[in-house]
């Protein structure tokens, strides 16, 4: 297509493109860049906007930290009006953008920021960069044009600058339209015999109630003509965009493909692939030796850099005549959780991708339930109670399960998008920073995403923490609260974002004594006038309590992770109206009873308690034999020592111990 058509696709796609910053509205470019960025990244947390100092020609146009792969991303935008750029003009535009961006970083290297104090917006960039770089992070620029970039950019992988090595990445107009394209049709049926005259051979390896397992191979140019007649569709599933050939791994692809051809399948893992079991035709032969003659919604869900290098050398072109690369199929049985199987097999198949803890936590029971939840309890437009005006909140249990169910199950339906709005999807992570800014600890909050989930995850499993109807629409008034302090804090500028939001909401919570009206706040869908001017006012406190005191703290988000820090701000005076505070305490972390049941020494050093949780088990079989050794171990310790000089560490141990069998159900009470 030429740069007028699909810059003509880009202006209708933002036309039905949401954006939720009516208080911090982008200009043009800033909505084209935040869409190219959700589109060809798939993540959705990042700042976007114009984060400079023009007197110092410093300048970026967006960034964002990725905890689960600890890689800071600084986001620079090339945006031509004209559709027809000469080289010579191109190169000119991006190269002072480009020194914009290396005088930001030599920026954020400084010690000595007190320059910034005026550039809110600027000042916030700066210190996320260098909490970044002191938490040990690698750094990358991505550069994103409405036009496609030229081929001696694409060459240049990294720069270096004080020392420190960032990888530049680029995406042009070409990239981002494929992004965003190629996902539409619904319909992913690969006929091999009748489109390409070839099928597939292999063996199943294993069969279960959800999918049937297959090892096959495909050959090189059948596989480049299948990439090239669907593209992307191929790797919606894939966690990773194309890293082009100039990156290492493909790079080194490149090289097998010119030298050793026949050679590549020794040294390639293969694909990871995964199908629908409705539309593909698999003949058995003999065995489990069997046929693959069609694909139904294939997809690659790790293998993307060697399918797409391929079929990048296909174009060149070489020989693929003698390439073969191993793949490992995945039929999916059952439609009703096609989605997260997808999800899944995705996320651990790419073993070079850091695995989250959030990631492996999904499957708690608080997880589980809370998307229940939020798929069985609707809110209504305008408080009128009818299925037209029906809709709910989105709790995305596994990371990009919204995208996969909007796929695999709903085939993009419009219906899909009215009853699950996309602005109203939220993470375990968010989750976990509504609650624990609710809960008064705002200095958890700002040790970042990651470690603030694992503190919080780690309290509800110990304390088994399950959530009813009631739980679930407080949490999401706590959520609408958390979004709209966001919003204020943006509308009025605010310095260091990342520690006024959670801080301003936890001291609403300790000037409230947690009782906030969060019932109110489901029935309503937002925060009434009066809180929201408590919000205001309580966030440019505390912005300028931190202004303040920048002398003494330089890098607020360090500061904001002290206990201390909370402290003073709890300290600081502020008055509300006693009529604006709710009747309810609401507490979404209440400590388990049979924590505090265990706590008791009498309890714990119970050899009755021990042995019956030992019989129960014998039918439970929630603990594991070693589990049930160390049960024994102490209950004969216990009968020698009467519980005394036990070491903390035993003591800790024997209560994990005794609450797993809680969560199991052991009816501890009845034990005793």
């Amino acid at each position: 297509m030429k740069n007028y058509e699909i810059n003509q696709f880009f202006q209708n796609k933002l036309q039905s493109y949401e954006f939720d910053d009516e208080d911090n509205p982008l200009n043009d470019t800033h909505k084209f860049l935040k869409m190219a960025v959700t589109e060809t990244s798939g993540v959705s947390d990042f700042e976007i906007g114009n984060f400079e100092i023009p007197a110092r020609s410093i300048k970026i146009d967006g960034y964002y930290d990725d905890e689960d792969e600890k890689v800071f991303h600084v986001i620079g935008l090339i945006y031509f009006n004209a559709f027809e750029t000469t080289s010579n003009e191109f190169l000119e535009t991006f190269n002072i953008i480009q020194n914009q961006i290396y005088n930001f970083i030599f920026l954020a290297l400084q010690k000595d920021l007190n320059s910034l104090l005026t550039t809110s917006a600027i000042y916030e960039a700066v210190m996320a960069f260098k909490d970044a770089f002191e938490s040990g992070y690698s750094f990358e620029i991505d550069y994103y044009c409405n036009l496609d970039f030229p081929i001696e950019l694409n060459e240049q992988t990294s720069i270096t600058l004080n020392r420190l090595t960032l990888k530049k990445i680029f995406y042009g107009a070409s990239e981002i339209y494929e992004s965003i394209t190629t996902n539409e049709s619904s319909n992913l049926l690969i006929d091999l015999n009748k489109e390409y005259g070839a099928s597939l051979f292999g063996i199943r390896i294993s069969s279960t109630k959800d999918f049937d397992i297959y090892l096959t191979s495909i050959p090189g140019r059948l596989l480049a003509r299948i990439y090239n007649n669907h593209k992307s569709r191929l790797l919606e599933g894939n966690v990773r965009s194309y890293l082009k050939r100039t990156q290492k791994t493909n790079s080194g692809i490149v090289k097998t493909l010119q030298n050793v051809p026949s050679e590549f399948v020794a040294y390639n893992n293969g694909l990871s692939t995964v199908a629908s079991l409705n539309g593909t035709d698999i003949k058995t032969i003999n065995g489990n030796f069997v046929e693959i003659l069609t694909l139904n919604q294939l997809q690659i869900v790790n293998g993307g850099q060697t399918t797409v290098t391929i079929y990048e050398c296909s174009k060149d072109p070489l020989d693929l005549s003698e390439v073969i690369v191993p793949m490992k199929l995945t039929i999916l049985k059952r439609r009703e959780n096609e989605a997260e199987m997808v999800s899944n097999i995705s996320r651990y198949a790419n073993t070079q991708t850091a695995i989250a803890k959030s990631d492996l936590s999904s499957n708690e029971p608080f997880y589980k339930e809370m998307e229940k939840l939020s798929r069985n309890i609707p809110c209504y437009k305008d408080n009128i109670v009818t299925s037209n005006n029906e809709y709910y909140w989105f709790f995305e249990r596994s990371n990009g399960q919204y995208n996969t169910e909007k796929r695999v199950i709903y085939n993009y339906s419009k219906s899909f998008a009215r009853r699950y709005p996309e602005k109203l999807k939220f993470s375990k992570k968010i989750l976990a920073k509504a609650i624990m800014a609710y809960q008064k600890r705002p200095d958890i909050v700002c040790l970042g995403n990651e470690k603030n989930f694992v503190t919080f995850n780690e309290y509800i499993i110990e304390n088994c923490i399950i959530p009813n109807e009631k739980y679930y629409k407080r949490f999401i008034g706590a959520l609408i609260l958390w979004r709209s302090v966001d919003k204020i804090i943006l509308k009025e500028k605010l310095p260091i974002k990342a520690a006024v939001l959670p801080y301003t909401i936890s001291k609403i919570s300790y000037l409230y004594n947690s009782k906030i009206d969060l019932d109110k706040i489901w029935d309503n869908q937002k925060i009434d006038k009066s809180l929201e001017f408590v919000a205001l006012e309580v966030a440019k406190q505390i912005s300028r309590h931190f202004q303040d005191n920048i002398e003494k703290y330089p890098n607020t988000l360090m500061w904001g992770r002290k206990k201390e820090c909370w402290d003073q701000i709890k300290s600081l005076p502020f008055n509300i109206s006693s009529a604006d505070i709710g009747e309810e305490i609401i507490d979404f972390m209440p400590q388990n009873p049979a924590n505090k049941f265990i706590d008791i020494k009498t309890n714990l050093i119970s050899p009755t308690l021990w042995n019956r949780m030992l019989i129960w088990n014998s039918t439970a079989k929630a603990l594991s034999p070693q589990q049930e050794k160390t049960i024994k171990e102490f209950i004969n310790s216990v009968r020698l020592t009467m519980g005394t000089g036990m070491l903390p560490y035993t003591v800790k141990k024997m209560k994990d111990l005794f609450m797993k069998a809680v969560r199991n159900g052991f009816p501890y009470k009845e034990a005793m």
